[in-house]
């Protein structure tokens, strides 16, 4: 038995059993996928409420994190015909590999259980708890929360009629560097609509080529 089950190990599922732990509930974190996991996404932490929210709740991040370069300085967007925008923003800069896991270990110094490769099947409520089923194994909370991203498994089985509109982003990544300049983040346009779109950011030894229809 558990206070809070929190479905789903990115930021804000840590944030959610970091904060449930250090209130001593009996927490538990599930996530579907082996940890540290990939995933597709810039890695830049961009808003300055973003930034204030993973600084209060986690400190500083450390630079062992971050990746080459640390912080970017800004994003340049580039449309055809027209001289590239400089929008300056000083932002963090890190594989989400790693970032993540930076605060998925800070819910589990907190107090919180973390559990990887476990895929939740289905969700009921029984009484007053909840019965979450993983691949062959029940578990029972008082609480749910699922912050399991745009796909949500616990959303879906709550919300079985609810249609969510989500873009899908791809990803190529080479070896090598591109004539732009690596301390910003470039986005590239099509002249006649803003999407699909993609952007090109250099990490360490490599560039990525990144897509979202």
């Amino acid at each position: 038995m558990y206070d809070v089950i929190v479905v789903g190990a990115g930021p804000a599922g840590s944030i959610a059993a970091k904060k449930c732990a250090e209130l001593r509930l009996n927490t538990l974190l599930l996530e579907r996928k082996a940890l540290p996991r990939d995933k597709v996404c810039s890695g830049m932490v961009m808003g300055l409420m973003a930034q204030g929210i993973i600084e209060e709740e986690f400190g500083p991040i450390p630079d062992e994190v971050l990746t080459t370069p640390l912080y970017l300085l800004g994003c340049m967007v580039h449309a055809p015909g027209v001289e590239p925008v400089l929008v300056e923003q000083k932002m963090p800069f890190a594989w989400r590999r790693e970032l993540d896991f930076c605060m998925t270990q800070k819910a589990r110094q907190a107090g919180a259980e973390v559990r990887d490769r476990a895929k939740v099947t289905s969700l009921e409520q029984r009484g007053k708890h909840c019965i979450v089923r993983l691949d062959g194994e029940d578990l029972e909370a008082r609480f749910v929360i699922g912050a399991d991203g745009a796909k949500s498994t616990i959303r879906k089985l709550m919300y079985p009629r609810l249609e969510v509109i989500y873009r899908i982003v791809y990803r190529e990544c080479y070896g090598g560097e591109l004539a732009l300049d690596r301390n910003y983040y470039h986005w590239f346009f099509p002249l006649t609509r803003p999407r699909p779109r993609f952007d090109v950011n250099h990490k360490e030894k490599f560039f990525l080529l990144e897509e979202q229809t």
